[in-house]
């Protein structure tokens, strides 16, 4: 873990796996592939995504004042997992999952899936079912890396 910092990544994973296990939750019984509440269920997608990745950004040496400067934006989170960890997200991330961050990705930061933006919303996922699945895998796959340990043996 790097130093200046309070949160331990195991942590952190903890509250990133709980964000999805909310996440299914909120979609419930779908009717005909659709969530009754979306707005809901692709802001605990998307914090659970940020929060898998800050966790393994702790895990590989990031600090409170990095993880700060990165703020809510999924994409470069991701960007800076892919910077520090090299072919990391293609052993742990689910097919698609770069696709999610592109698309919650700009509602997350904007803080458009808390507070109305008029005009943003622009392409919402098609299949919610599809974004969970493949949000929940990608959460599950970087918990399992991180507890392995292998965090400390590839950084």
């Amino acid at each position: 873990m790097g130093e200046n910092t309070s949160h331990s990544w195991a942590g952190v994973v903890r509250l990133a796996e709980s964000f999805v296990s909310a996440a299914e939750l909120v979609a419930g019984e779908e009717d005909a592939g659709a969530v009754k509440v979306l707005f809901p269920f692709l802001f605990l997608i998307g914090h659970g995504l940020e929060l898998a990745y800050k966790a393994i950004l702790l895990a590989n040496g990031a600090t409170e004042k990095d993880l700060k400067q990165i703020g809510h934006n999924l994409g470069r989170c991701r960007q800076e997992v892919q910077f520090r960890c090299p072919g990391l997200l293609a052993k742990l991330e689910e097919t698609g999952t770069k696709e999610i961050v592109a698309v919650v990705g700009p509602y997350y930061k904007a803080k458009a899936l808390e507070y109305h933006k008029t005009g943003l919303y622009r392409s919402l996922p098609d299949d919610p079912n599809q974004v969970l699945t493949i949000t929940a895998g990608t959460v599950k796959n970087m918990s399992k890396w991180l507890r392995r340990g292998q965090c400390l043996e590839d950084s």
